[in-house]
This record gives structure tokens, sequence and C-alpha cells, in this order.
């Protein structure tokens, strides 16, 4: 049971993550990412489980490490223009 005390207005960037949250249970990985900001949501049986689900998460292909690259090279890219 969770008790809820305040809410989120309306058009919170925040709304979108936690429904998404709320939305997809069971849930032990979640990616967002807009424009150059990204946040990695894991929950494992203890923190070693959850440590091994992020470092996934970073490392495979098409994770957090190769879009982070990607991102380094739009940003590159338009800091010339």
């Amino acid at each position: 049971n969770l008790s809820l005390y305040n809410s989120i207005g309306q058009g919170d960037p925040l709304s979108m993550t936690l429904y998404i949250i709320y939305r997809c249970k069971p849930l032990t990985e979640l990616t967002l990412a807009f424009v150059d900001d990204m946040a990695l949501v894991a929950i494992g049986k203890d923190f070693t489980d959850t440590h091994h689900i992020l470092k996934d998460m970073l490392e495979r292909p098409g994770g957090g490490f190769d879009w982070s690259q990607c991102e380094r090279k739009i940003g590159a890219r338009l800091q010339q223009n």
C-alpha cells in the first residue's frame, strides 16, 4: 500500500517517466533518453544483480555507451557549424 500526499503537476516531465515505470510491471530494466540526457533504471534481487543489469545496459550493442558516442559525434558537428 502506497499513500501519496502530493501529486505531480500537469505537464511535468517527470510524470511521463513515472507513468512508464508504473505501467511496465514487472520491470527489470528501463532506458529513457531525450536529446542528450539518458536515465537507466534497473531492478534486481540485490545490489550485485542490479549492478550486473546496469552494466549490461551500458555495454550491450546499442546500449548506453554506444548511445553516448553517437551523441558526442552529433554535438561535435553542431559546435562546428
